[in-house]
């Protein structure tokens, strides 16, 4: 992976996204991960995914990142955290390699926030993501 300069990843964050393909995807049911493709105006393609490892039914990572790995932004939702405490935004940081700060989640579910996720990520064009029942 090469390191971004703090300038080039603000870049690549606040760049607008767009599906590549027209696909249907269902969230992760407790165990379980969803990832696609999207591409900026300037044709750069990001991954996003959204993953559940089933350990506990609140818990899910959303993350936006290169197509060589590069981390960009990654919410993590896991009320059960020991290093920081309820939801929080990583974003990449030249200096650090990422920045932690708290997310405010409003009392949306699990489903509702990869939206917000979506939003500040900048993906203004999505697939199909349909909520499967019984998600919190």
């Amino acid at each position: 992976m090469n390191k971004l300069s703090q300038e080039e990843a603000n870049e690549l964050i606040n760049a607008l996204k767009r599906k590549i393909e027209e696909k249907i995807f269902y969230f992760p049911h407790e165990k379980g991960r969803l990832e696609f493709n999207v591409l900026s105006d300037d044709e750069k393609e990001f991954v996003v995914n959204i993953q559940r490892k089933g350990i506990r039914n609140d818990s899910c990572t959303y993350q936006g990142r290169l197509i060589n790995g590069t981390v960009l932004m990654r919410l993590d939702i896991n009320p059960t955290a020991k290093h920081i405490i309820g939801p929080h935004l990583h974003i990449y940081s030249e200096e650090y390699g990422n920045e932690a700060i708290p997310f405010d989640v409003n009392n949306k579910n699990l489903y509702e926030l990869c939206f917000e996720f979506f939003k500040k990520f900048n993906v203004v064009e999505l697939p199909e993501i349909y909520c499967q029942n019984g998600l919190k």
